[in-house]
């Protein structure tokens, strides 16, 4: 919505003559708020998904379990900015919760892209 929606409502604000400017500006403020009603439900539906799946990497514990209490604990976390972003929109408390998600989000990440790359099999020569 940011990059179309908004950015459309918020240059029809700007060019338009005086009469309509209160109109066109609501419209602009509606759009922001649609965004954040968005953005609020994307976050927590990652957040869940996050939450399943550290859940999932605890129980059956193919690679190390640390990694999915990290990757739930940035589930968690990403309930804490959608909640957030959904009641205050884009606010400074908003992007400090943003920033500590964001840096539970690569721990996991990077943990998990060297545990993949360590238990890389290697591939069998073809015979011919």
């Amino acid at each position: 919505m940011d990059g179309v929606a908004l950015k459309q409502a918020a240059h029809a604000w700007a060019n338009a003559p005086e009469a309509e400017k209160a109109a066109r500006f609501a419209s602009a403020e509606t759009m922001r708020w649609l965004e954040w009603g968005s953005r609020s439900y994307q976050t927590f539906m990652l957040g869940l998904a996050l939450v399943l799946f550290g859940t999932a990497i605890v129980q059956t514990a193919r690679i190390t379990r640390l990694v999915g209490y990290v990757m739930a604990l940035s589930g968690i976390a990403s309930f804490v900015v959608a909640w957030l972003t959904g009641a205050e929109g884009f606010s400074s408390s908003s992007e400090n919760s943003l920033s500590v998600w964001a840096a539970l989000l690569l721990v996991w990440i990077v943990w998990l892209l060297i545990a993949a790359w360590r238990m890389r099999e290697p591939v069998p020569a073809a015979s011919g």
